[in-house]
């Protein structure tokens, strides 16, 4: 079955120092499956967080980045499939650890998409740049499982300032820049690909971090 176009369900970004964040509320259909990219700043090792809210929401992938030697950035991966229709906010967890700010990007994908295994778990990567860059580039560890299937990234950047240009063939889905230097996106493509990437707008260095996904599609 062909995977239907996703959409941007919810973009939301605080710049408050908490340790709990509520997300902006939205309706979660049963049939369908979200993918939630979160980044989160703190001066030191910013913590893990838990997604609560509606479906179910289980961690693909996360990095600590910005440097790998004393990171100030993480950024997420989580899916969730809802098993009972929900309207309502998100919570975003960092059990007790304040962080100093944190930026969701929630993606829909309607139709198409297998309900028990919506990614292929042996062609999740991620990437980081941990040296000034224009540019990031993630490889895919393996060949598309199948024709039918698709490409999703988040990506980050430690800075407001510029604006994420998506891989070419690749379309944006959200972004999202906030005065806590922080820029987050999302991007697909409606087809297998090698690689994820992402350019800086003005061609400005920046450490970046990134996770790259295989969406599955449904045999039904």
């Amino acid at each position: 079955m062909a995977i239907g176009t996703p959409t941007a369900h919810v973009t939301f970004s605080d710049n408050t120092d908490l340790a709990a964040y509520t997300v902006t509320s939205a309706t979660y259909t049963v049939g369908r499956v979200y993918f939630l990219f979160v980044q989160n700043r703190k001066a030191t090792t910013p913590d893990t967080p838990t997604i609560s809210g509606g479906p179910t929401w289980t961690q693909i992938a996360t990095v600590l980045w910005n440097t790998i030697a004393a990171p100030t950035r993480r950024i997420a991966m989580f899916v969730g499939v809802p098993t009972s229709n929900y309207t309502g906010t998100l919570a975003v967890d960092y059990g007790g650890a304040t962080q100093a700010n944190c930026q969701v990007l929630v993606t829909e994908y309607a139709t198409g998409v297998d309900l028990i295994t919506p990614y292929k778990s042996t062609n999740v990567k991620t990437g980081i740049v941990d040296t000034a860059a224009s540019s990031i580039i993630i490889t895919y560890d393996n060949a598309f499982a199948s024709t039918d299937n698709t490409a999703f990234a988040g990506l980050g950047l430690p800075t407001s300032s510029v604006s994420i240009l998506p891989r070419t063939n690749w379309t944006e889905l959200a972004e999202n820049g906030s005065g806590e230097s922080t820029r987050t996106e999302t991007q697909y493509r409606q087809a297998n690909d090698t690689a994820a990437s992402g350019s800086s707008s003005d061609a400005s260095a920046q450490r970046w971090g990134g996770i790259a996904l295989e969406i599955v599609a449904s045999v039904a």
